[in-house]
């Protein structure tokens, strides 16, 4: 069996991706969940897919709107099983307003490569995010009761940074992405 931090490793998420389904970063649990966001706050999670397939449409689920709310959809490389390099970043995605909101891109996802989803916002609008037990641990928090799950740092809302670093590991829900397959 390979090595669970090796970027070559089996895939964990969606073994029969299928065309024409809405896919997320969820592993086990698909109870959504409502996450504030915070202002500046960019957060990025673990997805490790289970086979090679391509991505057409991202969307999110705003259940509270704020006026003049934006969010953004991140996906960044991973490097030593940490974020790295940005490989997508979506326009401002309209967050004022209760409604799923779409950003038409091709991503394509390879089988068991680490990528790093997540959002980046420019307010407090609420979204539908994945309990922090349905994500995938990236590690132990200190005080040994609980899994961090998300990789947070506040960054100036506009055009995330290039490279990701820095960024603390926390035990948290995270904001859902759905993610169209082509």
């Amino acid at each position: 069996m390979a090595d669970s931090f090796n970027n070559e490793i089996e895939g964990l998420h969606y073994p029969v991706a299928v065309s024409g389904q809405l896919i997320n970063i969820s592993v086990t649990n698909q109870n959504k969940v409502n996450l504030a966001s915070v202002a500046d706050r960019l957060d990025l999670s673990l997805f490790i897919p289970a086979q090679d397939f391509e991505i057409s449409q991202f969307s999110i689920y705003v259940s509270t709107g704020v006026a003049s709310a934006n969010t953004r959809i991140l996906i960044y490389s991973d490097n030593n099983n940490l974020p790295d390099t940005k490989l997508l970043e979506s326009s401002n995605l309209d967050s004022s307003a209760i409604a799923q909101v779409s950003y038409t891109e091709t991503f394509n996802f390879i089988k068991g490569q680490k990528y790093w989803v997540g959002t980046h916002a420019s307010s407090t609008a609420t979204l539908h995010a994945i309990s922090v037990t349905g994500c995938l641990p990236i590690s132990t928090n200190a005080t040994a009761l609980n899994n961090n799950s998300v990789y947070r740092k506040s960054v100036t809302f506009g055009s995330a940074p290039s490279t990701f670093s820095g960024g603390v590991a926390t035990n948290a829900h995270h904001s859902q992405v759905m993610m169209l397959i082509a």
